[in-house]
């Protein structure tokens, strides 16, 4: 929920349950591919395709 807000803070999408299952599905499917090639080379996969704030 708290993730659903903050999309909605920075774009005109208002959260719901449709936006809940959506982020949802996306990091289900992100904690699966990074288990399935292993810590390692999943934590080095997410540090390298998600985008850095400073």
């Amino acid at each position: 929920m708290q993730m659903a807000s903050g999309l909605s803070t920075i774009t005109s999408i208002q959260p719901s349950t449709i936006v809940w299952g959506i982020i949802l599905t996306l990091i289900v499917v992100t904690f699966i591919i990074s288990s399935l090639t292993g810590i390692d080379k999943g934590i080095k996969f997410l540090s390298d395709k998600m985008p850095r704030y400073i």
